[in-house]
């Protein structure tokens, strides 16, 4: 299977679908370790709170322009939570993404030197690290680090050590200007969360996902 859509069911609410996208591979296993405050990714984490995980249908598509047409397609069809039509937690309409997308050779070049800075030029991951990044994307724990790894760490460290400047140094040491006044904490009246105003007024009470 090349592209596809996707479709992420809640199964603490009876596998109802809560957001739709398109990929292909394991795109559609990406969100399972995203940690932002959108309100898909917060729905996920609810939902593993509760000791379970979200359920992740994938509908085959011949080719990009036609996993593009099936995204718009069920989201229009199931309808957006934030314009009150139905129970998707998509911000957009779909149709976004750069899969295939062509870069100019100055982005190339940009992408090359940030390569470089990583030190990543020429080299690949080891098997380890290979298989510390799947079991990230499926949602699996690992356990503590062997001690081969942290000793591979701290001579990295050592290698490329950061060391600041007496100018920056001073001006770190230095006072700070006036601190802003931090907005008093409210609660959301559907879920009870409390947080700033900024943050209840924009994803909570009448955009609360529990409303």
């Amino acid at each position: 299977m090349d592209f596809y859509v996707y479709l992420y069911r809640d199964p603490t609410r009876a596998d109802e679908i809560f957001y739709v996208g398109k990929g292909k591979k394991s795109r559609s296993k990406v969100h399972l370790r995203r940690s932002d405050r959108h309100p898909f990714v917060q729905r996920i984490q609810h939902i593993k709170n509760l000791g379970a995980m979200p359920k992740i249908e994938q509908i085959p598509a011949i080719d990009e322009d036609h996993s593009i047409f099936l995204e718009k397609c069920l989201i229009s069809i199931i309808g957006r939570k934030d314009l009150s039509l139905g129970p998707l937690l998509n911000l957009t309409d779909g149709g976004e993404g750069r899969s295939g997308a062509i870069c100019s050779d100055q982005t190339k070049l940009k992408l090359r030197l940030t390569q470089h800075k990583r030190g990543m030029v020429g080299k690949k991951h080891s098997q380890e690290t290979k298989d510390l990044i799947a079991s990230k994307v499926l949602g699996v724990k690992k356990g503590p680090r062997p001690d081969a790894v942290k000793e591979k760490i701290r001579l990295t460290k050592s290698q490329n050590a950061f060391v600041f400047s007496d100018e920056i140094k001073a001006k770190m040491s230095g006072k700070r200007g006036p601190q802003k006044q931090k907005s008093p904490l409210v609660s959301c009246q559907h879920c009870g969360i409390i947080s700033r105003i900024a943050q209840i007024s924009r994803w909570h009470n009448d955009n609360c996902r529990y409303k």
